[in-house]
């Protein structure tokens, strides 16, 4: 798994196969997907199935704290500064726009 610069998209493999985008709910993040074995985490599933796997993480949790201009430790407020209407009118919308570029 690696590391997208952009829209806190992770990708797990590149495959020939259709893109899967799998987004975590409220307060979680994308190893949702990967917390159970091999066998049985949805993510490894599709991937092992040969789909190009994507992982999406809302904006505030541990893997998505690379903002381009504000530092989450200085700009803690301006950073925090966004809604859950936010994340489905602008975040969702984004990663599933990035990930059908990237496919």
């Amino acid at each position: 798994m690696f590391r997208i610069r952009s829209n806190d998209v992770l990708r797990m493999q590149k495959g020939k196969a259709p893109a899967v985008l799998l987004q975590h709910g409220l307060v979680s993040s994308s190893e949702t997907w990967i917390l159970n074995t091999v066998e049985k985490a949805p993510a490894f599933v599709f991937a092992n199935a040969g789909y190009d796997v994507w992982l999406g993480n809302n904006r505030g949790n541990c893997y998505s704290r690379r903002h381009e201009t504000l530092d989450v430790d200085k700009d803690f407020q301006e950073f925090f500064d966004y809604s859950y209407t936010d994340l489905g009118r602008h975040d969702l919308p984004a990663q599933v726009a990035f990930v059908c570029e990237q496919s």
